[in-house]
């Protein structure tokens, strides 16, 4: 793992960690990835506030039976929930409402663009009644904000693996990237994180023994 910026601060939305558990650094493929996450994580590197550890708990129970679950099933759960695991906040930024309400004006912002947009390209389609943005998108967006704010010192990127395809697709108005450039943050993928992070998997071992 190269030396990274000191300056630069990752927030990691929720579907960074569920991508990478169900593809390509799942545990038995790249176990150190986890252990590097957390080890940024201590360094103050990434971090995600507490309602992406509450998804990654919907999202991963392990069964009621926890002898039935299986080890590799429970990993990304128990893995979130570990006490040594510093990549969450235990709480609520103080004063973080006021920032989640300025990120869903963007939302709405964005959303009346984009159905402008899509309605101009498909007369008389509209947007489905649910809103299938989450509080958990708007939490990681709001804590972006929210560190811009008080440590402006600092650089600020938001990781996800949402695109920003304009108009977008899928039937969700507007993006975690589309709110982001609304509100002036940077974000990127976990690919670019990655690179620019500069974490790289050494595999030499296997190469010597061919």
């Amino acid at each position: 793992m190269q030396r990274y910026n000191m300056a630069v601060r990752y927030i990691l939305d929720t579907n960074v960690y569920i991508e990478a558990f169900k593809g390509y650094y799942h545990p038995d493929i790249v176990p150190v990835y986890w252990d590097i996450l957390k080890i940024l994580a201590v360094r103050d590197v990434i971090k995600s506030p507490k309602q992406v550890r509450d998804e990654i708990k919907i999202q991963n129970k392990p069964a009621v039976d926890k002898d039935s679950s299986d080890k590799e099933e429970r990993f990304l759960y128990d893995w979130s929930r570990s006490s040594e695991n510093k990549c969450f906040l235990k709480e609520d930024l103080k004063g973080i409402d006021r920032f989640f309400r300025k990120v869903n004006e963007a939302y709405l912002r964005v959303k009346i663009k984009n159905t402008e947009a899509i309605i101009k390209k498909n007369k008389g389609w509209k947007w489905p009644r649910r809103e299938p943005v989450s509080d958990q998108d708007m939490f990681v967006i709001a804590t972006v904000l929210f560190y811009m704010q008080y440590f402006p010192n600092n650089k600020y990127v938001l990781v996800t693996k949402e695109g920003n395809d304009n108009p977008p697709k899928f039937l969700k108005p507007a993006k975690i990237p589309h709110i982001c450039e609304e509100l002036g943050i940077k974000w990127m993928d976990d690919f670019e994180f990655i690179k620019e992070i500069g974490i790289t998997f050494d595999s030499s071992n296997f190469l010597k023994n061919k």
